[in-house]
Order: C-alpha cells, then structure tokens, then sequence
C-alpha cells in the first residue's frame, strides 16, 4: 500500500491507496539479477498483494524466499499491505466491504490457504494498515473517521482483539496516525504522522517523536532495539534508516536510484528485507523486486521478482 492515506472510493484511487504510503528507497551497491527461484532461499514466506487485471483489483499472494511457491490466498480485492498473525498461520487485511463503488474497507481475517475469512470491523468510511500485535491477542489499524483525505484530520489509530469481540477502541494521540507497527511486547506502537514518527503506550500515553520529516514505513525489529523506516528525498529516491527505539543515530541502510517500501524485518533483528522498484506511482513501475540486506554494511542482494508488480511486503519466518 502506498498512496493516499486511506483506502480509496473507486479504481483510481485504490491504486493511489496500494502506492503512496510507501516510501522509497534505493539500492546503490550493484547487485546480482535473480529470477524467481534462484539461489539459496532464507526460511520464512512473504506475502504481498499483485493484481491480475492491470491495477483494477488487488489480491494477496504468498511465496517463499526465493519467489517459488506462489499462491493466491483469497479472491477478496485487498488495498495495502497484508499482516500475518505471530504464527503465521492467518493474514490481516483491509478489503471492500461490498464491491469497492461505496469506499468502504474493513479489516479481515484469513487463514493463509484462504479458508476461514472473517470480517473484524464495519466502519462509517475505511478502516486499513491492520498490523497483529506480537503476542496475538489483538490488531492495530488506521480508522478514517472524517471520509477524507486530509492527513491531519482524516484519520486516528484504533485496536481490536485478534477475533473480533469487545469492539475497537481509539488509540489516544494518534489522531492523523497511519500506519501502526507495534514493539515486540506489545505494549507499544510506531505510528506515522505527517511529518513524523511517533511513539506512544498502548493507552496513549508516553508520546514522544521518533523521527522528523518525510518519514514513512515504520517497522519494529524483532529484539526491540531498533526501528526501520524509509526517508522519502525527491519523487524517485529515498533512504531506508534504522534507528534505535528510544532514539539515537539513525543508519542508513539503503540509498540509490530506485523507490523501496515496506522493511520487514528478519527474526535475527539484523536482516530486512524490502521491495524497490524504479519510476513512479503504479502505473509507472518498470520493475518491482524484493531485496534482502544483511545488517550495516552488510550484503545487498535481489531475492527475485516477477512479471507483474508487487506491492505491500510482509514476511514470517515461519513456512508453508
């Protein structure tokens, strides 16, 4: 998902959806091509949405490491990036409530063969960026309460319990928040902001910036010591930081000539994976791959891509 900061009310504007909350970022190190199924595979399956009508519907894939093993998990249209329960046994994702004419969108659930599919929430306008808390017990996602799409305004963070019951709450402090990615304990949440990272408890409480600027993406490592996101520079690059959780130097792990979005992070707390692709928006992409990065300084290289675009990378370690 990348664009707009709510899910859209017709074609144009899910496609804007799927894109600009995404950053990008760029890959400056001369990397080795790899075709899907190419080279050793890490344990684990991604999951990612691709559309098969030319940008018109959205649908979640899933592949192992290496690109082999794609599968289409649901014929239910999604916009934006799917979450995976801790286990890895369930995607999260935000979908029409109808047939997408109306711009409403709520927060499923599937299991990962596509059996199970549960609807969680009924909003007023669109409910998206569902992210599973770590310990399992609920969801965090972004509400637009004003049927906008004024940043500021449009929209705040809300929770609800993994199957659905007791209702959703709102998040203090998070009003014009998208984008939630929660610490390992599950007492904390990352949120985008206009202009800024934030960090705030569970209740609300405890805010404090993370970071400032055209910052986006937010991802939490797996030890709770670091926080992964991408800083947007012009309309065609952007830098992928890792900063630590309570503050600090952030490092630069990704710079270039080519958009990113999504860091996912690997269960060693080092590795990140990514997609990058070169031109803008969705209808200009050329290219759209997934990369891995093996920590600072580490080793860069491209895992595979496909004929067709990707977009909304999530990861599990756990296998199919």
């Amino acid at each position: 998902m990348s664009s707009a900061n709510q899910p859209p009310r017709r074609r144009g504007a899910v496609k804007t959806l799927v894109l600009t909350l995404a950053a990008a970022v760029v890959v400056a190190v001369a990397v080795p091509d790899a075709s899907p199924g190419a080279g050793k595979r890490d344990p684990g399956t991604f999951a990612f949405v691709q559309s098969d009508d030319r940008g018109f519907s959205y649908t979640p894939r899933l592949a192992n490491t290496n690109g082999r093993d794609r599968s289409l998990v649901t014929r239910r249209r999604i916009v934006g990036r799917p979450a995976f329960s801790p286990d890895g046994r369930r995607l999260a994702f935000s979908g029409p409530l109808t047939d997408d004419s109306d711009g409403r969108y709520a927060i499923f659930v599937v299991n990962r063969d596509g059996s199970g599919l549960r609807r969680l929430t009924r909003p007023r306008f669109a409910d998206f960026d569902p992210a599973w808390s770590p310990d399992g017990r609920h969801i965090a996602f972004s509400r637009n309460v004003r049927g906008n799409l004024r940043r500021a305004t449009c929209c705040v963070v809300r929770v609800i319990r993994a199957d659905g019951s007791g209702g959703s709450r709102t998040i203090r402090n998070t009003r014009g928040a998208i984008k939630p990615a929660w610490s390992p304990n599950s007492r904390r949440l990352v949120v985008q902001l206009p202009h800024r990272l934030r960090v705030v408890q569970i209740d609300g409480s405890g805010k404090r910036v993370l970071a400032r600027g055209r910052v986006s993406d937010p991802a939490w490592s797996p030890d709770g010591q670091r926080i992964a996101y991408v800083r947007t520079r012009t309309a065609r690059r952007a830098r992928v930081l890792v900063e630590p959780s309570g503050g600090g130097t952030a490092r630069v792990r990704f710079r270039g000539r080519a958009r990113a979005e999504f860091p996912a992070w690997g269960p060693d707390s080092s590795t990140l994976y990514f997609t990058a692709f070169h031109g803008r928006g969705d209808d200009g992409r050329r290219d759209a791959a997934v990369w891995r990065s093996r920590g600072p300084g580490g080793p860069l290289r491209r895992l595979f891509r496909y004929d067709r675009p990707l977009f909304g990378l999530a990861f599990t370690p756990e296998e199919p």
